[in-house]
């Protein structure tokens, strides 16, 4: 018995499958959102609105890079249902990889604008900003540089008097200025100690 026919027929609904099922596909953001992006497919000329970004974080803490338009990113579609998972609801099990189940994966290497892999870890940023519940890094050290300035001013000011040779001389004139600044460097070191593991 020949089975030529029905198996180039299961193959032929095989590919058919396979042409509507989608996993993952290219994309460029087209639209920058308050919490999402809208993703232009240029192989569809369609735009898939309001696509949830991948960020890598975890236990409350996150790397969050900024992005722009036309970016690259890659498209990977779910199984089940996107929505219901993003909303914390009973997950559908329907198996469909539909375009409303996008996610966007930022950041790939391109061919065109390689990154080179080292084993140096490298942050080229244009701004960045480290904080915890308390305090924001790069101000709190901004504002330690500025109290190392002010104490660098209030020396040039210092003047103390004599009352006899040989005799102690009186505080500074501006030892008040000098308290102040140390009461600042002390909040400032709390600060940054507020950062250590």
């Amino acid at each position: 018995m020949n089975f030529d026919g029905l198996e180039r027929f299961v193959n032929g609904r095989i590919e058919d499958f396979k042409k509507l099922l989608e996993t993952s596909t290219y994309g460029e953001i087209k639209t920058l959102n308050e919490d999402s992006v809208d993703i232009y497919l240029p192989q569809r000329d369609i735009t898939l609105p309001d696509v949830p970004v991948f960020t890598l974080q975890g236990s409350g803490e996150y790397l969050q890079f900024p992005l722009k338009v036309g970016e690259e990113v890659l498209i990977v579609f779910a199984k089940d249902s996107a929505l219901d998972w993003l909303s914390g609801n009973e997950i559908t099990s329907e198996i469909n990889f539909g375009l409303e189940n996008a996610f966007a994966l930022v950041g790939l290497d391109t061919l065109a604008n390689p990154l080179k892999l080292t084993q140096v870890t490298t942050l080229n940023v244009t701004k960045m900003k480290i904080q915890n519940s308390t305090a924001e890094l790069i101000t709190t050290l901004s504002n330690l540089l500025a109290q190392l300035i002010e104490t660098t001013a209030q020396l040039q000011l210092l003047k103390v008097t004599t009352i006899a040779i040989g005799q102690p001389t009186t505080v500074p004139t501006n030892a008040s200025n000098f308290g102040i600044i140390q009461t600042e460097l002390e909040t400032l070191k709390s600060e940054i100690d507020s950062f250590k593991a």
